[in-house]
């Protein structure tokens, strides 16, 4: 029984995902899935003729020195990173005034399981490809979703596991 209880607890008991507040975030050259497109207003899903990619592109993972960066952890398969990709619009129109960079980090094994997901949810903020595991294992990422909010000068601020609230989201979008 002790045996039983104690695999259960360690099934139920939170995770600990992201790096750790106040230390700051790796940089990192992840592969490029799609860049950011404007979904809603094209009137199409995936409108793949504006977000094309060149074989072998990167984009370097890091902030800018001018806006704090968010990243969001997925994977294809992820119901919760799904369901919490509703809120990209609020994030897109954050990312478009100049407030916030965005980037969506998939964590699939292959990248074409990323660009169905990008096409199917839609999701119109940069996504990236973990293709290695060395975004998973540099940021600590070990439950999906995760959110890495970054400041400006490179310094984690924030880390939200799970589908994030309305409390995040006004955090996320006042940071300066």
């Amino acid at each position: 029984w002790a045996l039983a209880i104690l695999a259960i607890g360690y099934a139920v008991w939170p995770k600990k995902s992201g790096p750790g507040i106040g230390k700051p975030a790796p940089i990192l050259e992840l592969a490029v899935v799609a860049h950011p497109v404007d979904v809603l207003s094209s009137g199409a899903q995936g409108n793949s003729a504006a977000s094309e990619v060149a074989p072998g592109e990167t984009h370097r993972l890091a902030a800018d020195g001018k806006k704090p960066l968010l990243i969001q952890a997925f994977a294809s398969w992820c119901g919760a990173c799904r369901r919490s990709n509703a809120h990209s619009d609020a994030l897109r129109e954050a990312e478009a005034q100049g407030r916030l960079d965005v980037v969506a980090v998939s964590v699939d094994d292959d990248i074409e399981s990323a660009r169905q997901a990008r096409d199917a949810w839609p999701i119109p903020v940069r996504v990236l490809h973990d293709g290695d595991g060395q975004f998973s294992r540099r940021f600590g990422v070990q439950v999906l979703p995760t959110y890495i909010l970054v400041s400006p000068d490179g310094i984690v601020e924030d880390v939200t596991v799970g589908t994030p609230g309305a409390l995040a989201f006004r955090k996320w979008l006042s940071s300066e």
